[in-house]
């Protein structure tokens, strides 16, 4: 009995130097920085988040989009998403500024507010000289790392404005939307 013993302890010291020879391993990479806003129906959301930064990349082509958000006489009121993405390492702010809507083939304009975080901006008809400004996303800080914010924001027309409007098919307005970075 204590032979078998013996034999196994030499064994196993034997092993030991076996696993005992060192191996570097260099592991790099390169991180491509990705930065994105996107004015959508849907906030992101960790099951989206991936359609959405496929979307951004597809989609950044040219500095203007068009979207259409459609009201009618019994729905003056549209909710979206500001939603912002970026792994950069900055200080990021998106803000806004907006007009009345306005049409080609008649004089009228309608006014429309513009609510986020529960605080209302008015955009009124008389304020499409200066153009109404709207801070949606304001990190306090430089920050790192991959982040995605989504931002609610509720879109309510002037109800006697948009009563009061001549017929037309072509009230629009154009958004300026604004990603400055510290």
């Amino acid at each position: 009995m204590k032979k078998t013993i013996a034999i196994l302890l030499v064994l196993v010291i034997g092993m030991a130097g076996v696993f005992a020879a060192t191996a570097d391993l260099e592991l790099t990479t390169t991180v491509d920085g990705k930065y994105g806003l996107k004015i959508a129906s849907r906030a992101v959301t960790g099951a989206n988040l991936g359609a959405l930064v496929t979307d951004f990349n597809d989609n950044l082509t040219g500095t203007s989009l068009v979207s259409q958000v459609p009201f009618t006489d019994e729905d003056l009121t549209e909710t979206l998403y500001m939603n912002y993405l970026s792994n950069q390492k900055i200080q990021a702010t998106v803000t806004t500024t907006m007009a009345p809507m306005a049409s080609e083939s008649v004089s009228t304009k309608i006014g429309y507010s513009v609510a986020v975080n529960g605080v209302a901006t008015p955009v009124e008809v008389d304020s499409e000289d200066t153009a109404v400004p709207i801070t949606f996303i304001d990190e306090g800080s430089v920050v790192n790392g991959m982040r995605v914010e989504s931002k609610e924001f509720t879109i309510t027309m002037d109800k006697d404005e948009w009563l009061a409007a001549a017929a037309a098919t072509d009230y629009t307005t154009t958004w300026t939307v604004t990603l400055a970075t510290l």
